[in-house]
C-alpha cells in the first residue's frame, strides 16, 4: 500500500497580509493569534484595509474599559473615541445629531484582492506557541497554495514534490510546513464514498451530502477540533477532495474559511450566490475564489435549480443575520434531493432588512415537499449594541432599530416553519458544533425511535450529576422545548457523524 500524505490534525495555518503579520507579531513573534486573525484572508473580511481586525480590537477594548452602555450617547462615544483616535486611523467619527458612527474608512475597489498586498503564510500547532513563516508577494499567492489540496490522505509525498516543482514560492510554502513538522504520513486505504450514510454531519453548517453517483459538500469550514474526531474514513479533507461540487451559502468565515478553501482543489465546481451590488458587508465571492485559483465557480439565483449527478439542488432565498444597518448580503438556504428523500437546510436565515424567511418557507412548500429540516437556531441577539456591525462600524442605530437587534432564528421561528413544512425529522445545525463525541454510531432512519435520539445524544455529555455542561444547558432546553411542540423526529448529530435516510 502506497504511503500518502496529509497534515496533522492540529495543524494551523494563517494567510494574513504583512501589514496585518507585523501588527499582530510587533510584540512577539510567537504569540498565539487571536480567533479573528482566522478571518482576515477569509472572503468575509479581505476587502477591509490592513490592520482594520487589530484597530477594532483596539476599539473593543476601549469601549470594555470605559465599562460604555450597551448604547452610549454622542457624548460618550466621543469621548471613548478621541482618547484613542490615533491608535485607530482607519476609523473616522460621525454625528448626526443624536446617532454616530465610528466607521471603518475601507473603500476597496472589489477587484483582485491579493495582488496589491504582500502576504505571510504562518503554520503551527494549534494553540501552541511557535510557528513558521512563508512570504508571499501578492501575485505568488494562487500558484503558492495551489498544491494542498493533495494533503488530503490520496496523493503520496513524490505527487506532491512534483506539484511543487517549478513555483520558488510553492516551495516556500513546502519548506515551511517541513520545518513546522506538520506533515503526516497516512497508511490507511482512504476512504470508500459508498460506504458512507448518505448525509454526514461534518460540524457547525458543513454537510456531506452522498448520491449514489455523486456527492456533494455545504458550507466548508472545518476546524482542527473536528479533524481531531476524524477516523479513517471520514477524514474531512479527504470528503472535500472527492466531492463533485461544493456550495457556499454565504460569504462569512464559518461557512468558508480561508484554511478550509486552500484544501479544496481548485477545479471544483464550486457555488456561491449570485452578487446583486458588492460591499464590506456583501463582498464579491467568486471574484474572491478565482483569485485563488479556483477555476470553476458559478454564481447561483434564488430558484435556480443544480444537477450534480444524481443529487438535486434547489437554490432558496435567504435573508438573515443583519449585523447592524446595511449589513444585508447575498446568500441562499437549499433544498435538496437524493436518494429519494428531500432536505432542506436553511443556516442562518431568518429575518433581515431586506425580508424574512416566513414567506420563503411558503413557497417553497408549494414547490417542494421536506421530509428532514436542517436548522439553526440559536436565538442569538447583538450585545452591546454598539458593536453589532463589528469591522464595518461601532453605533448606537439599533436604539431605533429593535427589529435588528436578535439576528438569529430561534425554536419559535423553527416551529412555525415546521408547521408549514411538514418534515418527518428535524436536524439542529448551525450551532458552532465544530467538537463532540468520538467514533459515533452511524444513525439509520428506519430504525430511530418516532422521537429520535436526543435521550442517548444528551448523554454523551453528561457528568456526574447526570446533566450536560453549564454551554449546552440554554441548547438543550431549547432542542427539549422544540421536541414537545412538534410531531417530527428529533435528531441530534455529533461531528462526523452521519444518517442513513
Amino acid at each position: 500500500m502506497p504511503r500518502t500524505v496529509t497534515l496533522q490534525p492540529d495543524a494551523a495555518m494563517w494567510l494574513l497580509s504583512r501589514a496585518d503579520h507585523d501588527a499582530l507579531f510587533a510584540n512577539d513573534p510567537d504569540a498565539v493569534p487571536h480567533p479573528r486573525y482566522r478571518w482576515v484572508s477569509s472572503a468575509q473580511l479581505i476587502y477591509y484595509e490592513p490592520t482594520s481586525v487589530a484597530q477594532e480590537m483596539r476599539l473593543a477594548a476601549a469601549f470594555e474599559q470605559a465599562q460604555a452602555p450597551s448604547a452610549p450617547t454622542v457624548e460618550q462615544a466621543r469621548a471613548i473615541y478621541d482618547e484613542i483616535a490615533d491608535e485607530i486611523p482607519l476609523f473616522a467619527f460621525e454625528r448626526d445629531g443624536d446617532l454616530w458612527h465610528i466607521r471603518n474608512q475601507s473603500a476597496p475597489s472589489y477587484g483582485d484582492p491579493l495582488v496589491e498586498r504582500d502576504w505571510v503564510l504562518v503554520v503551527g500547532r494549534e494553540g501552541e506557541a511557535g510557528f513558521e513563516r512563508a512570504p508571499l508577494a501578492g501575485a505568488e499567492v494562487a500558484r503558492a497554495l495551489s498544491w494542498l489540496p493533495l494533503l488530503d490522505g490520496h496523493h503520496t509525498l513524490d505527487e506532491v514534490a512534483a506539484a511543487v516543482r517549478g513555483s520558488a514560492a510553492a516551495v516556500r510554502v513546502f519548506r515551511c510546513l517541513s520545518r513546522a513538522e506538520l506533515f503526516a504520513v497516512d497508511e490507511t486505504a482512504g476512504f470508500d464514498r459508498a460506504a458512507l450514510p448518505e448525509l454526514l454531519f461534518v460540524s457547525h453548517s458543513c454537510l456531506f451530502v452522498r448520491g449514489e453517483r455523486a456527492s456533494v459538500i455545504f458550507d466548508p469550514a472545518i476546524l482542527s477540533s473536528t479533524e481531531a474526531l476524524a477516523s479513517a474514513g471520514r477524514r474531512p479533507y479527504a470528503l472535500i477532495g472527492q466531492a463533485d461540487a461544493v456550495f457556499v451559502t454565504h460569504n462569512h468565515w464559518d461557512h468558508l474559511s480561508c484554511e478550509t478553501m486552500l484544501r479544496i482543489p481548485r477545479q471544483t465546481p464550486i457555488y456561491v450566490p449570485r452578487l446583486s451590488e458588492p460591499s464590506l458587508a456583501n463582498p464579491p465571492m467568486r471574484v474572491v475564489l478565482e483569485a485563488f485559483g479556483f477555476t470553476n465557480v458559478r454564481e447561483a439565483a434564488p430558484w435556480d435549480e443544480v444537477t450534480v449527478g444524481d443529487i438535486d439542488v434547489l437554490i432558496v432565498p435567504f435573508f438573515g443575520e443583519p449585523f447592524g444597518v446595511g449589513s444585508r448580503f447575498d446568500g441562499f438556504t437549499y433544498h435538496v434531493e437524493v436518494s429519494g428523500h428531500a432536505l432542506y437546510g436553511t443556516v442562518d436565515a431568518w429575518r433581515d432588512e431586506a425580508g424574512d424567511m416566513d414567506p420563503v418557507i411558503e413557497a417553497l412548500r408549494q414547490r417542494k415537499r421536506v421530509d428532514t429540516l436542517l436548522f439553526g437556531a440559536s436565538n442569538m441577539h447583538h450585545e452591546p449594541l454598539y458593536s453589532a456591525a463589528h469591522l464595518r462600524h461601532y453605533s448606537n442605530e439599533l436604539v431605533a432599530r429593535p427589529d435588528l437587534v436578535r439576528f438569529h432564528p430561534c425554536v419559535d421561528d423553527v416551529a412555525r416553519w415546521s408547521r408549514v413544512l411538514e418534515p418527518q425529522r428535524l436536524i439542529p445545525y448551525a450551532e458552532f458544533i465544530f467538537s463532540g463525541a468520538r467514533d459515533c454510531d452511524d444513525l439509520r432512519a428506519a430504525t430511530l425511535s418516532a422521537r429520535g435520539n436526543l435521550a442517548a445524544y444528551w448523554q454523551h455529555f453528561a457528568g456526574e450529576d447526570g446533566g450536560v455542561p453549564e454551554y449546552l444547558r440554554a441548547f438543550k432546553g431549547d432542542i427539549d422545548r422544540l421536541a414537545s411542540e412538534v410531531p417530527a423526529q428529533l435528531v441530534a448529530l455529533h461531528p462526523l457523524q452521519g444518517l442513513w435516510l
